[in-house]
């Protein structure tokens, strides 16, 4: 009887048996074709340690974190960092930041908000900075994003803070 379940379908008709075998394999192929991906760790995306704290050390970080998107079995994972860059106004502080970059080597690509920008050394990754108080997420999506914002804006004025996304592309 310990066995019982290893020989159920022997007791079955043949018709029947037939049937059991094409749901068993079913349900296993659906469970491996993707509606059970979350059985199988996916591929991840993300930034190099050494980006971000080439960025980190332009400028004073007051708060950072991290945007993780799922899609099609791998994570992109984008870093977001709220600096202080010292200026007042929020123009002047995306300008100023952008200086800060150029100096290592970024060259903006897009000047519409967010600013965009590339480098030659970090090739996989594309950088967007914007003002605080210009920047746009998903709050359902990234309820850190939020959370991260308002606990810079307690002890910074928002019109000198920039945030910048680091995002990892295909190279």
């Amino acid at each position: 009887m310990k066995y019982a379940w290893l020989t159920f379908h022997k007791q079955l008709p043949a018709g029947q048996r037939l049937a059991a075998a094409l749901a068993f394999f079913s349900v296993a192929l659906i469970i491996i074709s993707g509606c059970g991906t979350w059985m199988f760790p996916g591929k991840e995306v993300a930034v190099d340690s050494g980006v971000v704290a080439e960025v980190k050390a332009k400028g004073n970080v007051v708060a950072q974190t991290k945007i993780p998107i799922p899609w099609d079995g791998t994570t992109t994972t984008t870093e977001v960092l709220i600096l202080n860059v010292g200026v007042v106004g929020s123009q002047d502080a995306v300008e100023k930041a952008s200086g800060l970059l150029e100096g290592l080597g970024w060259e903006i690509v897009d000047r519409r908000s967010p600013l965009e920008m590339v480098s030659k050394k970090w090739d996989k990754v594309v950088l967007g900075v914007v003002g605080v108080d210009s920047y746009s997420f998903d709050e359902l999506d990234a309820p850190q994003v939020g959370q991260a914002i308002e606990e810079a804006k307690k002890d910074v004025k928002s019109e000198s803070l920039v945030v910048i996304e680091l995002h990892p592309t295909d190279g």
